[in-house]
């Protein structure tokens, strides 16, 4: 009977335990096949990259500004697009972007929800039959090489009107055309209005204006050539000139309520990297430091967010670049510090400026590049007490404020990104433990010249510069990773799968499921094992 009731009992316990198990409440997925870093599957090309390069091609019917937003109204670039050459770039847009908003010079009629397919956007901001419409409106008989274009026409009330002209001219070299039969203006009180006599080879928009009433109706510039001739007109049901047309006091090309900067020729763009526009958000590199050895991937011995200003002129070239970062902790032994390649020749900085000089920083001289360390020890400048081993990822040591410094550069003349083999955040690394030579960079970024080659292809290191492979395990783990938000990060030990649900299937998916691993959304995380800011 003894043994009855102790087998009873034994089987009330077990029935007790399957049933607390079957009604838990936790939010987390359930994970019953526990996995460690080295056991994930990833491809070799894959870089933990949370950006990709996107190729943009824009056309319009005039000059004016371009806006990509993402569909949280995030401002990703914007730009000029030329009437005689459209525009051409690459944006850097997060992953987990799939879709834009298009504007162009803030007038609401031409926004497009845009689908990035194969990391293009091509648009046209005029659709063809607006554009063939306002071309039959204007053209005759455009038969010879240089020929009027009637950009638009602005109304100035009371039934006066402002005809808006410009020329093309397709030859190699200057033409001119004096004014007289083959070159005039029709339904005016003379021929001569002003118009161009000397044509430059290009387009050329919105050189002239001239003058109607709603009584004259219309007027008409005429142009003949050796080849045939052409002409414009305008009328009182012309194209609409845009808001703020002509409004262009620098004569960048930009129009006053779009450029930045509307009385200085050099700049007309603000961009921002990672986050969109002004708001003082910023992104996340997070480094570990073991290398070339692996260490526990909680991805916390060195902390810093980041945000970069770009300043680009009316071309799209590089001006001036603001980089500001904020150093938030060290979950480390090692006293590292930190430092950015640029890719800028000496020759061609005006300034270069850091704010404030910290203990041990330095400006030196790389390989066609400047190297800028702004400190040599994390925990020194963020002022580690004794009594602690680590600065803000172990939640029993006292909280210490973040440490924020800048760098400042302006370029002695605008310079095409395309040319430069990185763009921001450029080239950023820790140095371990004060060893110069010791460097952890984002995977296959390249160190800098002052790197021990030694290291490299040793410990767990598999790094090979013949293929441009850097700063990997033979899994194709990382040592740092770089994410465009202000990262919540692992506490002390804590590996990032551990603490991230979805990072794994991101990983082993080379980014195309869970782009949005490192956000903080419910299910995404196991919040008792991040680091929570006081």
């Amino acid at each position: 009977m003894k043994k009855f009731f102790v087998l009873f009992f034994s089987l009330q316990l077990m029935s007790l335990a399957l049933l607390m198990i079957g009604c838990s409440t936790s939010n987390d997925p359930v994970n019953n096949d526990t996995k460690v870093m080295t056991d994930l599957v990833i491809a070799d090309d894959f870089n933990f990259t949370t950006h990709r390069d996107v190729e943009v091609s824009f056309r319009a019917f005039y000059t004016g500004v371009f806006y990509i937003y993402d569909l949280e109204d995030n401002l990703l670039k914007k730009g000029l697009v030329k009437i005689d050459e459209g525009y051409q770039g690459t944006v850097s847009i997060p992953n987990d972007v799939n879709e834009v908003r298009l504007a162009f010079s803030e007038v609401e009629d031409l926004e497009a929800i845009y689908q990035i397919v194969n990391n293009e956007i091509i648009h046209d901001f005029y659709p063809e039959t607006e554009e063939a419409d306002r071309d039959g409106e204007q053209r005759c008989c455009w038969e010879d090489q240089i020929y009027p274009v009637l950009e638009c026409v602005e109304s100035l009330g009371d039934g006066v009107y402002l005809a808006h002209f410009g020329y093309l001219n397709d030859y190699d070299v200057t033409q001119q055309i004096p004014i007289g039969w083959d070159n005039r203006f029709e339904n005016t009180s003379n021929w001569d209005m002003g118009q161009y006599t000397v044509f430059d080879p290009g387009r050329h928009e919105n050189v002239f204006t001239v003058e109607f009433t709603e009584d004259t109706g219309w007027i008409r510039w005429r142009l003949s050539g050796t080849l045939g001739y052409g002409c414009a007109t305008a009328t009182i049901e012309s194209y609409e000139c845009p808001r703020g047309y002509g409004d262009d006091d620098d004569y960048d090309g930009v129009l006053d309520d779009d450029d930045d900067f509307p009385e200085d020729p050099t700049r007309a763009f603000r961009n921002f990297y990672p986050v969109a526009d002004d708001s003082l958000a910023m992104g996340t590199l997070a480094f570990e430091d073991k290398w070339p050895h692996m260490g526990d991937y909680d991805f916390n011995d060195v902390i810093l967010n980041y945000r970069f200003e770009t300043v680009d002129n009316s071309s799209d070239y590089l001006y001036e670049v603001f980089g500001y970062f904020s150093l938030k902790a060290s979950g480390a032994a090692y006293e590292n510090g930190f430092a950015i390649e640029l890719p800028f020749l000496d020759a061609e900085i005006d300034i270069l400026t850091l704010t404030p000089e910290l203990e041990g920083s330095s400006i030196t001289d790389g390989d066609g590049s400047k190297i800028i360390k702004f400190f040599s020890n994390a925990l020194e400048i963020m002022g580690k007490p004794e009594n602690s081993t680590f600065v803000n990822t172990d939640s029993n040591d006292p909280y210490l404020s973040p440490v924020e410094f800048e760098f400042y550069l302006k370029l002695v003349e605008p310079l095409d990104e395309s040319t430069l083999p990185w763009t921001v955040p450029y080239n950023p690394f820790i140095i371990v433990d004060q060893i110069t030579g010791k460097e952890v960079h984002l995977p296959d970024m390249p160190p800098t010249i002052l790197a021990d080659l030694l290291l490299f292809g040793t410990g767990d290191d598999t790094s090979n510069a013949g293929s441009n492979r850097y700063y990997k395990t033979v899994t194709n783990l990382p040592w740092a990773i770089n994410l465009p938000v202000e990262w919540t990060y692992p506490i002390e030990r804590i590996a990032i799968i551990d603490a991230y649900n979805y990072v794994d299937d991101w990983a082993e998916s080379s980014g195309s499921v869970y782009n949005d691993w490192y956000e903080n959304t419910e299910g995404y995380i196991v919040e008792e094992k991040l680091y929570q800011t006081p």
